[in-house]
């Protein structure tokens, strides 16, 4: 079964249909991990709806320097990137695993022979871990042996994550085989265990031994990482407290003893995680080689992104400050398109005769005819939930961005649709106006017309309504009465009002005023209510009740040439619509979120969070929290008479990320991400799209190159 895929990266530059080799047959793939079978990687997708695993085939043998293939390879192009087929080949082989899998963790083993081996261990919804044989899967697949069922680690309670230890070859910087690795598992009942991973005396797989445990007490794993190359210490990504706790492995009692509490360090994040990685060794001109483990990259489960010096914990400041420096500020979250769900780095490439100096890692940025390729000294890939994959330069706190190469005037937001009136005023004198805040250069966060901030301001539509609609209490029932006072007394349930008056938004408060848009007088005796005209005048606010469940309401007298509301009955129902009015009568929404009030002839300026750093700054004018402008405007002029009247305009982001997706699949809520490199191949992408049960693979280098991007469903 094979599928023609148009994919798109670099939002949609990278245009060129590509062949998925074969077909995955996923239903809900999630996890990912790569494990040795002699001459070449299994690449394990869990196939969780099916409680099963797919493995696809990657040969490790690279070709000879003629471009011709390696005779003493038994990997075969047509086996290379396929998946392990099923008895009737037409199909992928299926490798049945236990309830639901959704964590793997891959590993490189030597075999007593010498040859190479490894095995997946693999994490689902039982209370146990399958462990599954990577080289039997292929010797079966080629009738050498017979296929092997997965070996089961019984255990007390189900498996949250699992990561295994691997070894760095220095000379080729790519995982090395060894005779043995640590693996580390955290489980739904609080406990991280230390695990031994080795291969037989006839080098198959067997139950891994538990050599360690702790509690992890009130830490909540979310997911688990380890430094490249080093099983001396492992973080976990904490869903309840705030980031990651380090724990070293020396620390960790033996099994034998009584269970104890984690000895942990807290990494502070802003909140709790929803995954965690470790940068790998990386390379900086004129600077020692940087070692693995330096910094982390953790995803909030809010779905920003941030970086944090592992030495001491913290997150790293705001560019264009170092990375190794306090800072004024720590940086704010980094966003994606979508929620951010998990982030890879990708391996650093050492400089060399292709590369002299560092930076060195590539990455295709822009089209394929104006795009080029550009180098980075660090890169994370980042996976979210609208299905896409995006680069962060994580020195720099930005995402890869094709305006920051091609065209850095085009990252300053811009109308795209100038303020417009609606409806449109007859005033002739003095009419209403709405007034974009004149640029500053002086002045941080103000540089630029309306006081816009690329990597603040987005690509939105503003509103500024005149007695607007209070959000929340557009439609709200309840009974009219009259006070001792001659006041009119509006009571509702729930008793709420006091969220509305004391939201710093909303700021509900006498001056504001109420309509009535329908009414329910008594059978009789109410005849002036009960021929009263819908939303025909407001009445003011004079108080809310402390307790928030009224609203005591000033009548409306009658005029020459108005009736007024002051009315007999003394207690009768009505759907009452809220507005603001008062001395800021304007309601300022971006999108259908509210950006707070404004007043006739006041500056209104909206602070929001940052998401991106995509411009170079000057120290002298950095990009704080407390200048993080997205818009500021005057509205001057006569006002408007009639409710609900309203300004709109729209603006640009000038946002151009690299972005990788199956076009086939634009919300397929990528799960994880992983990098894979070997002999063969380095830096190809892989990651799982859930929702659209598909597989991307993507080589950085060669995004826009037909079969730089593929799609695997």
């Amino acid at each position: 079964m094979k599928r023609l895929l148009a994919l798109s990266a670099a939002l949609a530059a990278c245009s060129s249909t590509v062949v998925s080799p074969s077909s995955g047959d996923f239903v809900g793939p999630t996890g990912l991990a790569v494990a040795q079978a002699g001459d070449r990687d299994l690449l394990f997708v869990t196939s969780t709806a099916t409680d099963e695993l797919r493995a696809l085939q990657i040969c490790t043998t690279p070709p000879l320097a003629d471009g011709g293939v390696d005779s003493s390879s038994t990997c075969s192009t047509k086996e290379d990137y396929q998946f392990v087929p099923a008895p009737m080949r037409l199909f992928p082989a299926t490798v049945p695993t236990g309830d639901r899998p959704a964590r793997i963790a891959g590993t490189r083993l030597l075999r007593p022979d010498g040859g190479k081996g490894g095995v997946a261990l693999v994490a689902g919804a039982d209370s146990s871990l399958a462990v599954v044989d990577a080289r039997n899967i292929v010797e079966a697949m080629n009738h050498i042996s017979p296929a092997r069922a997965p070996i089961l680690l019984q255990l007390s309670t189900p498996v949250v994550d699992v990561v295994a230890a691997t070894s760095i070859d220095t000379a080729t910087n790519i995982d090395a085989t060894v005779p043995a690795v640590k693996a580390f598992l955290a489980t739904r009942g609080g406990q991280l265990l230390v695990l031994d991973v080795h291969l037989d005396s006839s080098g198959n797989a067997q139950a891994p031994t538990v050599l360690q445990r702790c509690s992890l007490g009130a830490v909540v794993p979310a997911r688990l990482a380890l430094v490249p190359g080093r099983d001396d210490l492992v973080y976990v990504a904490d869903s309840a407290g705030d980031g990651a706790v380090r724990i070293s492995t020396a620390s960790i009692p033996t099994i034998d003893q009584a269970p104890q509490a984690c000895a942990i360090t807290r990494l502070p994040a802003g909140g709790p995680l929803r995954s965690l990685a470790l940068s790998p060794q990386w390379f900086e001109a004129n600077q020692p080689d940087h070692p693995a483990g330096e910094l982390a990259v953790m995803t909030l489960q809010t779905g920003g992104v941030v970086i944090a010096r592992t030495s001491d914990g913290q997150i790293i400041p705001t560019p264009p400050f170092d990375y190794r420096s306090s800072g004024p500020q720590t940086m704010e979250p980094v966003l994606v398109g979508g929620v951010a769900r998990d982030a890879s780095f990708l391996r650093a490439i050492r400089p060399g005769a292709a590369c002299a100096t560092a930076p060195c890692t590539p990455l295709w940025v822009g089209d394929s005819v104006n795009g080029k390729l550009q180098r980075f000294n660090l890169l994370a890939a980042i996976a979210s939930t609208d299905g896409g994959l995006y680069f962060l330069d994580v020195l720099n706190r930005r995402l890869v961005n094709e305006n920051y190469f091609s065209n850095q005037g085009a990252l300053v937001p811009v109308l795209s649709i100038a303020p417009i009136l609606s409806p449109v005023s007859t005033v002739t004198s003095n009419p209403p106006a709405l007034t974009l805040a004149p640029a500053d250069a002086t002045t941080a966060g103000r540089q630029n017309l309306g006081w816009v901030n690329p990597g603040v301001t987005r690509a939105t539509r503003w509103r500024a309504i005149w007695h607007a609609d209070v959000p929340g209490l557009e439609r709200r029932g309840g009974t009219m009465t009259h006070t001792a006072t001659g006041t009119l007394l509006f009571s509702t349930q729930p008793a709420d009002l006091t969220l509305w008056a004391t939201d710093p938004l909303l700021h509900l408060g006498p001056g504001d005023v109420v309509t009535f848009t329908t009414y329910y007088p008594p059978a009789s005796g109410c005849d002036d209510v009960a021929s009263e005209t819908s939303a025909r005048f407001e009445l003011p606010i004079v108080s809310i009740a402390a307790d928030g469940s009224a609203l005591e309401l000033a009548t409306l007298p009658d005029t020459p040439s108005v009736k007024g509301f002051n009315p007999t009955c003394p207690k009768f129902g009505v759907v009452a619509e809220v507005r603001t009015a008062g001395d800021h009568p304007w309601l300022v929404l971006e999108n259908a979120d509210t950006r707070g009030r404004a007043k006739t002839g006041e500056m209104f300026v909206a602070l929001e969070p940052r998401n991106d750093y995509p411009l170079d700054y000057d120290p002298k004018l950095p990009p704080l929290a407390s200048t993080d402008i997205a818009i500021a405007f005057t509205l001057s002029g006569t006002e408007p008479t009639i409710a609900n009247t309203q300004w709109t305009f729209t603006m640009t982001s000038g946002q151009l990320p690299t972005l990788v997706r199956d076009a086939n699949s634009p919300q397929g809520l990528a799960s994880q991400v992983i990098e894979y490199s070997s002999p063969k191949v380095t830096n190809l992408l892989f990651a799982t799209l859930t929702g659209a049960n598909a597989l991307i693979q993507a080589a950085p280098d060669l995004l826009p190159v037909k079969g730089g991007v593929l799609s695997y469903h």
